[in-house]
């Protein structure tokens, strides 16, 4: 990791699930494509029988 990062986390400390306000429509698209792909991968993962704890 770059220190110049480090630095940043430790002087501008963030709570879990902070974001800037910019960000807030692209972070929601992401966690919508991400269900998505969740949901059609446990479907598609029930159809040929290889997820047992889905």
């Amino acid at each position: 990791m770059n220190k110049e990062f480090l630095k940043v986390d430790q002087d501008f400390p963030l709570k879990k699930g902070w974001a800037l306000k910019e960000n807030l429509k692209l972070v929601k698209t992401i966690k919508g494509w991400i269900g998505r792909y969740s949901a059609d991968f446990k479907k598609e993962a029930l159809e040929r029988g290889m997820c047992n704890s889905c």
